[in-house]
């Protein structure tokens, strides 16, 4: 009861039955299912083209959810979370990742947003800030490039990037603006750049690339253009990439670099000698590698012969366990060829490959197994993250039934080509 302390007359109201229910906004849908990449947690989406900026475009006739936030847009819809699925299996799926290094150390790690094979065409390259730090460029395919190549370089190579991104005067230092965790972590829909186990935390190597046409070529060596740097080891442990004409489309890694004469030597003696008329350009784009829906097994080979190779010592014991399963090398020597499974020996861990290797691997050799169709789909096991109020600005809503939720279909448009966004920053 009220206290009176004065006479006087007074008013009390008294709430007479319950509370009638206060009414909450119903036209926000949640959306389960496939996307072309983009993260597992689910995101509060807006619009058409935020949907194409974070999770891609249309991957195929028989992937429904684009088409469905498409109409969901189309016919008015105004905001809906979009939770992207990825299949389990004996392994978690697992994202693509790269080191940055500094010097002999590995000063920061980029890591593919979210899980899946997609992560692998992500491409990153580091290279000296415009005004300060370092500049991390990053660029991925839809459809992976038959060989990687550097976009800001070569002009004529195909398939060109689906989106890119350029990220400028970035910093290692928590205090400055320019802090790579508020630049890039808080706005890239393609990586995310941070310190893992075993990096320094240090700004890593930003060398300037170098484009021009060689003065001569010997046979594990390259004469740059006289516009090359003066400066010794200026290059060292960055690629080169022959363009044009002779030597087209060899790639090698600089392992030594003499200024004064502008003479590179590469790691491998070239296949065919570059010349005088060879174009090439220098550059540390590196992929991101290591992503996929489901991993099945994953380790170093410990050899390898024409058409097969030993797994790890830690690979299934069981017969015929990776039959018709792709194998990939990852890294050291057969670097980027990939298989189909035809037959597998688990006594011996002996996989042999449908057709043979191109360069045979050895015991250098990191490989993956995956599923050969890793696309994931509704019938198996699903992984489903929760929403969080870091990664939703109104956690408090829970993600609702999309059929219930769309309006009555206009029908969809044809599907066009998805653009190329740039973020840059």
């Amino acid at each position: 009861m009220p206290e009176y302390l004065s006479p006087g007359v007074y008013v009390e109201e008294f709430e007479i039955g319950a509370k009638p229910i206060e009414g909450v906004s119903t036209s926000t849908a949640g959306f389960l299912g496939e996307t072309e990449r983009g993260p597992t947690v689910p995101r509060l989406v807006t619009s058409w083209l935020e949907y194409q900026r974070v999770f891609g475009s249309y991957l195929g006739s028989d992937k429904y959810l684009p088409y469905t936030v498409q109409g969901f847009f189309d016919n008015g819809g105004k905001r809906c979370y979009v939770g992207r699925i990825v299949k389990a299996g004996d392994a978690a799926a697992t994202a693509a990742t790269v080191k940055l290094a500094a010097g002999s150390a590995n000063a920061l790690t980029v890591t593919a947003i979210g899980e899946g094979a997609w992560g692998n065409r992500v491409a990153v390259k580091v290279s000296p800030g415009s005004l300060s730090g370092f500049r991390l460029s990053v660029y991925y395919w839809k459809s992976a490039p038959t060989a990687l190549f550097d976009p800001d370089y070569d002009q004529k190579a195909n398939p060109r990037p689906t989106a890119v991104e350029f990220y400028d005067n970035l910093s290692v230092d928590e205090a400055s603006p320019d802090y790579y965790d508020k630049r890039v972590n808080a706005v890239s829909s393609l990586v995310r750049l941070g310190r893992q186990a075993g990096d320094t935390g240090g700004a890593p190597d930003a060398k300037a690339g170098h484009m021009g046409t060689a003065q001569s070529g010997a046979a594990s060596t390259i004469t740059l253009a006289s516009t090359a740097s003066a400066t010794d080891d200026a290059y060292n442990g960055m690629q080169v990439w022959i363009a044009d004409k002779t030597g087209k489309g060899q790639v090698r890694t600089i392992s030594d670099y003499v200024g004064s004469t502008r003479v590179a030597t590469v790691s491998a003696a070239w296949t065919t000698q570059p010349d005088s008329t060879s174009v090439y350009y220098v550059s540390s784009v590196a992929s991101l590698a290591g992503g996929g829906d489901v991993l099945a097994q994953q380790g170093t080979a410990q050899a390898g012969a024409a058409s097969t190779i030993t797994l790890a010592a830690g690979a299934s014991a069981v017969n015929n366990a990776y039959n018709g399963m792709a194998v990939e090398i990852l890294s050291g020597t057969g670097l980027g060829q990939k298989r189909t499974i035809s037959g597998y020996v688990g006594s011996t861990r002996v996989a042999t490959v449908s057709v043979a290797w191109t360069t045979q691997p050895d015991a250098t050799s990191v490989y993956r197994i995956t599923p050969r169709s890793s696309s994931p789909t509704t019938s198996g096991a699903i992984r489903i993250p929760p929403v969080t109020a870091r990664d939703s600005p109104d956690s408090r809503r829970s993600m609702t039934s999309p059929l219930s939720m769309l309006p009555t279909p206009k029908g969809l448009p044809d599907c066009p080509a998805p653009s190329s966004p740039t973020v840059r920053t």
